[in-house]
This record gives structure tokens, sequence and C-alpha cells, in this order.
């Protein structure tokens, strides 16, 4: 008996696939790709993935169609990458244009629809100091809608897919921004505004190398909820990470997600202005910055931003690259001698009025001004040529005006232009002795056990304000190493001065003394609220403690399920010793499933023979399971391998065990 069951029937009864299923079978897998342009991020190309491989000369940019955009190439290839030349494979490249749209002068504010961002209004007051975003948190896919005009043909001679199919695309990739890990500042100076951060750290960071930072701060009309409107409004922060320019500049980026407006029309700041210098000085002592060389930049709101910091901040940035702002000329007098490059365009009717009396004063009070008039549209050679004829000028402020233009033209033309950005990354401070130099003599000194001699360098950068420095004083001073006997009471000062200086360390170091209680009194409330503030602020050891106070139940109702996520955090940010306390709740079942193997995958983790204090900890349990067989067979000679590797570094216990079995 033969049963002929329709499509519908067959859904019906679950026996195979539904509508989507089928349509798989001719629609190819649609992968968005992004990136970020100078007005904003694209879809730049978009890849259908076919099981089959295509016929090459079946494909043409008339094959398909894609709702809102031009496909300017069309072509199959081996693989999802762009091509010069098409091939046959199963993949189809549909390549769309990206050119920079015409400056649309829209209005400004954190109240636009997203994707709108702006500066200011064409005639008005522009956004009003402190207003807040309605734009929702949650960042927006682009996704797009195919439309195939015209058989696609397989190397097999078969069709591939029909003439007037349609569908949409189901993943999007940005090929710029995912880069950048999203974190949020929690200023002891401020603790009730958590401001919200993108940071990008250079592929090949080392904390013994220093690295300068390049700070971007966006308009008003990037205002957001979302995390990283920063980062997809236009190419002020993601262009300085692409490889091409960290090849030359090893920078780390720093690009701030503002809620609300920040600086306004009337030269006025809110608090959000000082917690992001906060934010820059704590990045600073965290990573080993090198503080003779920060920069801040930014485009209308956050170009009046920068001119704030270096009126308020005069020492912390080397140089600023001013972007379609201006502020009052009776404030400026500060810059006078700091390295400058303003870009405006000859129709923005406030910024470039704005900063022609600003060069005049500054003019006044002794700078040099270079200005000449570009076409921002020229090509990237002819640009660099007028950067270094201006560059030939030697003035200490350089003053770009684009032809035409309004005021969004400004950055979508001025951070691609790769002159302006290799002056920025060349400025430096006058070196001296500066904070960074004393902090860096004094760590070689605490490293060949003189800590008395680091002392001196350590105490002369921290009132300097440099944070690693106040740090490292009371880690001396906590650890007692070189000294006779720790004082606590000492660290803890120098912690508390290290938190005012921004250093999320330090949160987590006096979370350590009163969880501790060693001389200044037990207090695990104290010791939770701290390690609290550095786990949100990014501090990779916070976490580990939070952790374990809730896995003990220590001032806090214990909770071994919320100890193991607090401790997947900490392990995720480098914690060496998290994996160990990881280990220790599998191989017991505390707030997880019992799991020997993982045990061991944890343990292993947290021995990774370099001499950490946890080494010796995690060898004796690795060694203690193999020895028992917990999980695995029972094997003596694998159990005193990791006794011995305990041993060697130092943990007692382990030279025990190792002891122990030899006798067997």
């Amino acid at each position: 008996m033969t049963f002929n069951l329709s499509r519908g029937l067959l859904c019906s009864l679950g026996l195979v696939l539904c509508a989507q299923s089928f349509a798989s079978v001719t629609t190819p897998a649609t992968t968005v790709m992004t990136e970020i342009f100078g007005d904003g991020q694209k879809v730049s190309y978009v890849i259908l993935q076919y099981k089959q491989s295509i016929k090459a000369s079946s494909i043409s940019p008339l094959s398909f169609s894609v709702d809102g955009h031009k496909v300017i190439r069309a072509y199959a290839n081996t693989s999802g990458e762009r091509s010069n030349a098409g091939k046959n494979g199963s993949y189809v490249i549909l390549e769309l244009d990206t050119s920079i749209a015409a400056d649309t002068k829209k209005p400004a504010g954190p109240l636009i629809q997203a994707g709108e961002s702006s500066g200011r209004p064409p005639g008005g007051g522009g956004p009003k100091l402190g207003e807040k975003s309605n734009k929702p948190a949650m960042v927006e896919q682009l996704n797009v809608t195919v439309r195939q005009s015209s058989p696609v043909m397989r190397t097999d001679g078969e069709k591939a897919g029909q003439a007037g199919s349609i569908w949409t695309s189901s993943k999007t990739v940005d090929l710029m921004i995912g880069q950048f890990q999203q974190r949020v500042f929690i200023d002891p100076r401020f603790p009730d505004q958590p401001l919200k951060y993108n940071l990008y750290i250079p592929k090949d960071y080392s904390p013994t190398r220093h690295f300068p930072l390049v700070l971007f701060m966006h308009d008003a009309g990037a205002v957001s909820n979302a995390p990283t409107e920063t980062l997809t409004q236009g190419l002020g922060a993601v262009i300085w990470s692409t490889p091409e320019e960290q090849s030359k500049h090893e920078t780390f980026v720093l690009a701030p997600q503002y809620d609300r407006v920040i600086a306004d029309d009337a030269s006025g700041t809110t608090d959000q202005m000082d917690i992001t210098v906060d934010l820059v000085k704590a990045l600073s002592a965290q990573y080993n910055l090198d503080t003779n060389r920060l920069y801040n930049t930014g485009q209308s709101m956050g170009g009046m931003t920068s001119i704030a910091m270096d009126i308020k901040y005069p020492d912390v940035f080397a140089a600023s690259l001013l972007v379609a702002s201006q502020w009052n000329p009776e404030k400026v007098a500060p810059l006078a001698k700091k390295p400058l490059w303003i870009v405006v365009s000859e129709e923005d009717t406030k910024a470039k009025p704005g900063q022609d009396a600003i060069t005049d004063k500054l003019k006044s009070l002794g700078s040099t001004v270079a200005k000449a008039t570009w076409s921002a549209e020229d090509s990237a050679d002819s640009l660099n040529q007028s950067v270094a004829s201006m560059l030939a000028r030697k003035a200490t402020i350089n003053y770009t005006v684009f032809k035409g233009g309004d005021h969004r033209y400004t950055w979508q033309h001025a951070y691609s232009i790769a002159g302006i950005r290799d002056w920025l990354l060349a400025q430096t401070k006058d070196s001296g002795q500066t904070a960074a130099s004393l902090f860096e003599l004094g760590d070689a000194l605490s490293k060949d056990g003189d800590q008395f001699g680091a002392i001196q360098y350590f105490s002369r950068a921290s009132e300097m304000g440099y944070a690693r420095a106040t740090e490292m004083l009371g880690a001396i001073y906590a650890s007692g190493r070189g000294m006779g006997a720790p004082d606590y009471k000492a660290a803890a000062k120098y912690d508390d001065l290290a938190i005012s200086q921004g250093s999320q360390r330090a949160l987590t170091e006096l979370g350590i003394l009163y969880f501790q209680g060693t001389g200044i009194g037990q207090d695990f409330n104290k010791a939770r609220m701290l390690w609290e503030k550095a786990t949100a602020a990014g501090d990779m050891k916070a976490p580990r403690w939070l952790g374990l106070l809730y896995l003990n139940g220590h001032g806090v109702h214990q909770d071994a399920s919320k100890a193991s996520s607090l401790l997947n955090l900490a392990a995720g940010r480098g914690d060496i010793t998290a994996n160990y306390w990881l280990g220790f709740m599998y191989e017991n079942g505390l707030g997880v499933t019992k799991d020997f193997k993982q045990a061991i995958a944890l343990y292993e983790k947290a021995a990774p023979l370099d001499g950490r204090h946890v080494e010796g900890a995690a060898c004796l349990a690795l060694g203690r399971i193999y020895e028992k067989g917990l999980g695995v067979a029972p094997n003596p000679f694998v159990a005193e391998v990791w006794y011995q590797r305990g041993a060697v570094s130092g943990n007692t216990d382990s030279k025990e065990a190792l002891d122990h079995i030899r006798k067997k």
C-alpha cells in the first residue's frame, strides 16, 4: 500500500521538519557582515551559504537584490570571504554599496531614535545638560531581506534556488566591534553614577610594557542606554583598534557610553566628565599605561568634553583631537600650550565660529596656530600631504576647516585621515621625572627585594596621584615583606588612598583586610560591599573573594550556587585561584553536580607551573584524586608526580603526602 502524505499532513504529524526546514533545501544560510564607516555601522556584505557547490558563471549583481541596499558585486566563492574574483564554491557573496551618506542635518539630543546620531539642531539651543536617553538598552541587530531575481545553478547542473524566492538573514557579525570589552566603572567619588564603557586592549598587551590610550567621547546624538552605540555611530572609537592602526600604534582604546548629555553649549559639564577622567586614571594604574601618552578626542559633545577636561585636568592628556566642537573662549587659557588638532566644517554655524574665537584667544596667549581649508573628500594620499604641509609649519595648534559640510559631515571624515591619527599618537608630555617613571624605579627595587628603597619611589609617585604606586605601598605594608612584620593599618590607609585615585584592585585588597580583620577590625559587610564594587568595576580577583564569602556564609546567607557563578566570573577574567575553588566545588558537589573529571580539569588550570601560591594546593588535590581513584582509576604513579610538583612549589601537605605514598 502506498501513502501519498502531503507536506501539511507530515508537519501536523511531527514526522518531518516544518516550513522552515523545507525552505532550507533551497534557501541558503544567510549571514550579514557589518562594518563601521564615517557615518556609522552598515551592512557591507552578505554571505549566502549553500549545501552544494554553486556555478560561478550563474551569479551576477542582478541575481539578487537586498532590500534597502544596492548590490555592487555578487560572486561565488569557496569560503565566506570577500574576493577579487569569483570561483565555483558553496558560498555566494553579495557586496553592498557603503558610500557615506550626505549630511542630513538631523536634530540632536538623546531622545531621537536609535541610529540618528547628530550633534545639534539646525539653529536651536542644543541638547540640555543632563537630558537622559530613552533609547533601549538592547543593541539592535542589522538584518536584511534577500530576494532572488534569477535562478542560481549548481555545478552539477541543478538549480539551487528559484527566482522570486525571498528570505531574511539569520545571523549578524560585525567585523570591527567584537574585540571591545563592555564594562561598568563605579567611581568611588561618585558611587551612585555607574559609567558604561567599551575598552579595547591590544592583542600583545603585557604588563611589563607601557601602552598609550586614546579616549574617544561621542556626540549627543549617540547618547544611549545601549552600551555599544558609541562604537557603531562612526569611526571615532573603532578606527584606533583596526589591525592596520594597531600595526603602527599599539594602543588601548576607551569609549565611554553616556546615557545622558554631559556637556552643553553653555560650556557646562556634568559629573560624568570627572568620572571619565577618574576612569582613565584607574585604567592607567590597572594596566600600567604610559601616562605620558594619554590622549582625548571627541565629536560635538565629546569634543566639548575634551576641552573641559583639558581645562580642569591640564596635566592628564598629552594632546587632543577636537572634532566639530566649541567652548567659551574666555575659559580656554589652560589650553595655550596643549598640542591640539581642531577639525570643523565651513557650514557648521556653531563649531566653526566657536573655534575661530578659541584659536584667536589662544594666539593672544602665545600659542602658534596653523590653519588651512581642505576638501574632506580628497584622496587619502592628498589628505596626508595636507597633513604634512600643516605640520611643516611647526605650530602648537593645527586647525583644519573642511570645505562645505555641516556639523555631522566633520566627523564623517575627520577620523579617516591617517596623518591626523599619526600626529596624535606621536605627541608626548614632557618626560622629566613622571609618576610612571618613579613607579618603574620603585617596582624594579621591589622585585630586587629592596622594599625600603621601593617605598621611597612609590611614595613620590603616589603623591602625584599614581594609583598603582599607592596599591604597591598597600601591598608591601600588608605583606610585611622585607620589613620584618606587616603593618595592616598602614596598608588600609594606602588602600583607601588608592581607591580615591580610582584603583579597582585597592577595593579588593581593602576588602581582604576587613574580611581577615587584621589590624582594622573584622567586618564581613564592609568586605562584601567593597568586593561588589570591585567586581562591577571589572577587577579580576574581587568575584573570587565574593564567591568564597557566599560559599562559607560569612556575613551572608550561605549560597553555593551563587558562589559558583562568582567564581566562574573570576576564572573568566583570568583568576587562576578561582579555578582551584571551582575544582573544589565540583569535587565535593557544592552548588554544582559532583563531577570529578571537571574537578581535575579545573585543578590542572590552577597548577600552571609558574610558582603561584595556589599551585601547591591544586597539585595536592590532583594527587589525592589519583591516589584514591576519585572518578578515575587509582594511579599511584600519577599521584606521586602531582605530590612532587606540589612539594617543589613549597606546599608542606604535598610533601607529607609524597613521603607517605613513597613508603607504601
